[in-house]
């Protein structure tokens, strides 16, 4: 029986697929306003990490972002955005 739990890696194509190289979940989901329809799967799994890229992840749903940068499980963890970011869409 394996315990670990995964680590799963959600954002703009480019940024997953070169985290999932590393064998994190991969999860594309291109709008940050469309994140609240992958939390569901991301608990099923049990992740105990979420990759998520610094630029796409600040701009998510402020409600959703404040719950999710308290999560403990499980734990969002932002990295440096790859390439441009369109900041446009403010929180």
């Amino acid at each position: 029986m394996n315990s670990e739990k995964p680590a799963v890696v959600i954002g703009r194509q480019l940024f997953v697929d070169l985290w999932s190289i590393s064998g994190f979940r991969p999860l594309v989901c291109e709008s940050p306003d469309e994140l609240s329809s992958f939390i569901r799967s991301i608990e099923e799994m049990d992740a105990a990490i979420v990759v998520v890229e610094k630029g796409w992840f600040e701009r998510i749903p402020k409600s959703l972002y404040s719950k999710l940068t308290k999560s403990r499980k499980p734990v969002w963890v932002p990295f440096p955005s790859i390439g441009p970011v369109d900041l446009s869409s403010e929180r």
